[in-house]
C-alpha cells in the first residue's frame, strides 16, 4: 500500500496549543508536579503504543480497529486536557467514521509528532514536588 504524500501541514504542530494544561492538571492532581509528570509519562508510552497498533491496522485495512484506538486516544487526551492530541484524535475518529484512509495516515503522522512534543515537554517539565 502507498502512504499519501504528507505536507507541511501534515507535521505542523497546532499553533497556539501548549502541549498540556497545567491549570488542568492542578485541578485534577492537585499541585504535585512529580505526579502529573509520571501521568503523563505513562500516557505517553500507553499513546505511542496505540499509535503503533493503529499504523498496523490501517496498513492492514482494518478500519475499525484504527478508530477505535483512535477513539481512546481522544477519550484519555481529553480526560488529561491534552488539547491538541485530543484534537487531533477527535478528527481521526471522524475519518474512520468516513472511511477516509488518506485521512487518518495523514492524522496518524500529526499525532506522533504532537505525541513527541508531548515527551519533549515533558523533559522540560518541573521538576520537583509541590508547585
Amino acid at each position: 500500500m502507498n502512504l499519501p504524500p504528507s505536507s507541511d501541514s501534515d507535521h505542523a504542530p497546532l499553533s497556539g496549543m501548549a502541549p498540556y494544561d497545567q491549570a488542568r492538571l492542578n485541578e485534577m492532581f492537585g499541585h504535585d508536579r512529580q505526579l502529573h509528570r509520571e501521568i503523563l509519562a505513562l500516557f505517553v508510552t500507553e499513546t505511542f503504543r496505540q499509535l503503533d497498533t493503529m499504523i498496523d491496522a490501517l496498513l492492514l485495512g482494518r478500519m475499525t480497529e484504527a478508530r477505535m484506538l483512535a477513539q481512546e486516544i481522544y477519550t484519555d487526551s481529553a480526560n488529561l486536557g491534552l488539547g491538541q492530541i485530543s484534537m487531533l484524535a477527535h478528527l481521526a475518529v471522524n475519518a474512520g467514521f468516513a472511511n477516509d484512509l488518506d485521512g487518518q495516515l495523514r492524522l496518524h503522522a500529526r499525532l506522533m509528532n504532537a505525541l513527541d512534543a508531548l515527551s519533549t515537554a515533558l523533559e522540560d517539565f518541573p521538576a520537583g514536588g509541590v508547585a
